[in-house]
């Protein structure tokens, strides 16, 4: 896809690359930066909120030395599962993958993985 502005995704996973290979990746801050203001969401409005993205604003900055904790009180808002749009799955379970991106954000931040 052909955008002016990058995706989060693509870029957690060179800071997760860089992190397998033992080193930092250039410009430390500035990543750090990036990957907090530029949640996809941002590029074009969902149809859904994917929770997955929220792991990847969480986990890169933890990769690249920083705390995240600013993120805390927003997770502690989502006490129960997103259900899956029913046009798309008939019963509205939620997708697995993306709500798992909850619990490994509350385990990152230290949080309380219970409600």
């Amino acid at each position: 896809m052909d955008l002016q502005r990058s995706h989060r995704t693509p870029t957690y996973a060179v800071i997760g690359a860089y992190r397998l290979l033992g080193q930092m990746p250039p410009d430390r801050v500035a990543l750090t930066d990036y990957v907090r203001t530029h949640h996809p969401r941002e590029l074009k409005k969902f149809e859904q909120e994917r929770r997955i993205f929220e792991f990847q604003q969480v986990q890169s900055p933890v990769w690249l030395g920083d705390s995240a904790a600013e993120f805390c009180e927003r997770l502690k808002t989502w006490t129960a599962p997103l259900p899956y749009l029913k046009q798309y799955e008939q019963h509205g379970y939620p997708v697995f993958r993306s709500e798992l991106g909850l619990v490994q954000c509350r385990a990152l931040l230290g949080m309380e993985i219970a409600p």
